[in-house]
């Protein structure tokens, strides 16, 4: 609750997002919504927690006490995943049960694409290699990794593509979720901030033929700076811009589509943009640093540090009227 005290004052003068009480104290790394309006949440030490609209929460019983770092929701039911390759399904995101996921590696990310989970992470025991599994039913899962690919932090698919992003700029890319091509976008952030030295890209959305990603660039002797990156489907070059908008310098490590919109949270808060280059704050808050995001159909959720839980309704949000572009922003 001491994480939710420190979010008064300034969710008092934004007055559209607002803390929700969280009925755990640990960690939450993630969240998803359902079609239905129903949310989950997990985090640190296999908390699992659940709420029917967003706005009151209730832990249940989880089969691990691993980390668990992603969730999704599909037309099977809920899916989470995260360290030693642990995944589990719920039908009601009430009752858990614990599948084996063919890999011990941790698993940082799932997505529901459509007509299949992905779940991306690190490869166990391989320092610099990736891995992406995939399943039509959460409960079997095939190894799908091509070649030369880094780890991975996030994944998404927008019913024509999949796409997941990770460590120094690593991007995969799959038309079906089975097939994957590794490339990398290294390049778009060194051009985009100098200096660079390690980059993480943490997330992935798309919407409307628009995909983008957001992450951290590190420069040499210099703090990190955050970034997000855009391109529109069918174009092979994506555009960039550092995220550094007053009063904070956002650093997301979540990104999620709305029907009209991306917004992304971090460090430093939640902002929105209609391109995925131009952010508007939404909200801004030194801490805590939120980790997860997931837009319903009536409210958006987001997650972090402490248990912190914030919602906001959907139909109280207000247009994006002035807007701020990242400072580096390289590209159309």
């Amino acid at each position: 609750m001491a994480a939710l005290a420190w979010l008064l004052p300034p969710l008092a003068e934004a007055g559209s997002w607002r803390p929700a009480p969280s009925p755990v104290a640990a960690t939450l790394l993630a969240v998803a919504a359902s079609p239905h309006g129903g949310f989950v949440a997990v985090g640190e030490g296999g908390v699992i927690v659940t709420s029917d609209d967003g706005e009151r929460w209730r832990a249940v019983a989880s089969p691990t006490l691993a980390t668990l770092r992603g969730v999704a929701c599909g037309s099977p039911g809920w899916v989470a995943v995260g360290d030693e390759g642990i995944v589990l399904t719920s039908l009601d995101g009430e009752t858990w049960v614990r599948r084996d996921s063919g890999t011990t590696g941790r698993l940082n990310a799932v997505a529901w694409a459509g007509r299949r989970y992905l779940a991306v992470g690190a490869a166990a025991g391989e320092v610099l290699a990736g891995v992406i599994l995939a399943s039509e039913d959460g409960r079997t899962w095939s190894d799908h990794t091509p070649a030369n690919v880094r780890p991975l932090y996030g994944v998404a698919g927008d019913g024509w593509q999949a796409l997941a992003v990770g460590w120094t700029g690593a991007l995969a890319e799959s038309p079906d979720g089975v097939t994957w091509r590794a490339s990398s976008l290294g390049e778009v952030l060194q051009g985009c901030w100098f200096m660079l030295r390690p980059s993480f890209l943490y997330a992935v959305a798309g919407r409307a033929g628009r995909w983008v990603a957001v992450g951290l660039v590190v420069g040499d002797q210099y703090p990190g700076a955050g970034v997000s990156l855009a391109r529109q489907r069918g174009a092979e070059r994506w555009s960039c811009s550092v995220t550094q908008l007053p009063p904070l310098e956002y650093q997301f490590r979540a990104v999620a589509a709305t029907p009209t919109s991306f917004v992304a949270a971090g460090l430093g808060g939640i902002a929105e943009s209609r391109d995925g280059l131009t952010w508007e704050p939404q909200l801004a808050v030194p801490s805590p640093r939120l980790s997860g995001l997931a837009v319903g159909p009536s409210r958006w959720v987001a997650v972090g540090e402490q248990g912190a839980i914030l919602v906001r309704d959907s139909s109280t949000r207000r247009p994006l009227g002035r807007v701020v572009r990242g400072r580096g922003a390289v590209g159309p």
